[in-house]
């Protein structure tokens, strides 16, 4: 089994961020957009709290 991943991006085209989970999961609907660094953190968090994946931050944001 691969190992999963949640990765939180700046969205390419618009303002946001993306978090998708990598690879993807069947019939999982995780993924969303978020208006705010803060907002996508907190996102990416819960969904780790439930499926215990790894959370990559590739926003270059300060913590």
């Amino acid at each position: 089994m691969a190992d999963h991943a949640i990765y939180i991006r700046p969205e390419p085209f618009g303002c946001g961020y993306d978090i998708v989970i990598e690879p993807p999961i069947l019939h999982a609907r995780y993924n969303a957009e978020r208006g705010t660094v803060k907002a996508a953190r907190r996102y990416a968090d819960s969904i780790r709290i439930v499926t215990g994946f790894k959370v990559v931050d590739e926003t270059g944001e300060p913590r």
